[in-house]
């Protein structure tokens, strides 16, 4: 069985009649008030001629920016390469589970190259892969120092990596269907990354579909009492938001009152962490928040929301604090991993 490995990575002004009429006043006084022409007869009044003008004209320099002004071009270069040289070393293993497996690693790169806390904001769930990516960022060494113009001391990059793994017989690299969803009347696919699973469909009001999902017992649990750990939900868009398109939802502006909205409506639950950006499958952009409530502050709580013309999706999920930081990973790779296709 030959195995095929390949790695992708992963902003007149208006003259009225008013004013002509005022000038053609002046104009007639000006006339009026003139001296009369003088006469051949009149002696012609001397009049010296116009000095010279021996004043030179002043050259004005374009500004010369100071030494150390930033120079975004120049940090950009470094970005661009410094991801290339981590897709270099993110190596796919043949004994991987099969499939396409997409993460996101976080990493900060002090001014002198130094790469520390590598961390994943998107896991796949399994443990040698999310290794396999952290491994990558550690495989990066010492990189070359910041522009001399970079403006900043340190700096946190967030880099999406994709591991393709197939065995070239026939394996077509979907997830098990237990880890996958598809609704082809809605076109979407949900897929849940390893330790957690698909549960099943249930109702509830507002939505036109809802998706609950579990955790085996090797993942984060749920609250107790509770089946399952995260909903993904969809409901109708509302309708000033269906004529805008995703571009325009994607943008700064809507992403910015999307964050507004979630920190208005869960700031009553308990203490809600700043909204972050978190990318919905390859077409949404969203914001998502952790909710500490007042009453239960062992318990914490997800919610993940974007909008497309058609839909507002929403990942909502409750683990106990002690799970919280294996969660998260999982949490934002369901709605990383979400493929939704216009109807």
């Amino acid at each position: 069985m030959t195995r095929h490995l390949s790695t992708f990575v992963l902003s007149c002004a208006l003259s009225g009649s008013a004013g002509l009429a005022a000038s053609a006043l002046a104009a007639d006084t000006a006339t009026q008030n003139a001296p009369a022409p003088a006469t051949a007869g009149s002696a012609a009044a001397s009049v010296p001629p116009p000095a010279a003008d021996t004043v030179p004209p002043v050259r004005i320099d374009p500004p010369v920016p100071p030494a150390d002004a930033v120079d975004p071009m120049a940090m950009q270069t470094w970005t661009t390469q410094m991801r290339q040289r981590l897709t270099r070393s993110a190596a796919a293993r043949s004994e991987w589970p099969a499939g396409r497996h997409r993460l996101v690693v976080e990493f900060r790169v002090s001014r002198d190259g130094v790469v520390s806390d590598p961390a994943l904001v998107v896991a796949s769930g399994h443990r040698d892969v999310d290794e396999g990516a952290l491994s990558a960022v550690r495989r990066m060494g010492q990189l070359p120092p910041f522009p001399p113009n970079a403006g900043v001391d340190s700096q946190s990059f967030r880099v999406p990596l994709v591991f393709d793994i197939g065995d070239g017989e026939g394996h077509d690299g979907r997830t098990p269907r237990e880890q996958r969803y598809q609704d082809p009347s809605r076109r979407f696919t949900v897929s849940a990354p390893a330790t957690l699973y698909i549960q099943g469909t249930r109702e509830r009001p507002g939505f036109l579909h809802v998706v609950g999902i579990a955790s085996h017992a090797a993942g984060p649990q749920p609250l107790p009492g509770r089946s399952r750990i995260c909903d993904m939900g969809l409901r109708a868009q509302r309708e000033d938001l269906r004529t805008q398109d995703q571009a325009t939802l994607n943008g700064a502006d809507h992403q910015a009152a999307l964050a507004n909205y979630l920190s208005r409506s869960y700031a009553p639950m308990g203490a809600v962490a700043l909204p972050a950006g978190l990318a919905f499958g390859t077409t949404a952009s969203g914001r998502e928040i952790v909710v500490t409530p007042k009453d239960e502050p062992h318990e914490r709580r997800y919610i993940a929301m974007a909008d497309t013309p058609d839909y507002r999706i929403i990942v909502s999920c409750a683990t106990r604090d002690t799970d919280v930081d294996r969660a998260l990973p999982l949490f934002r790779a369901i709605a990383a991993n979400l493929v939704l296709r216009a109807p």
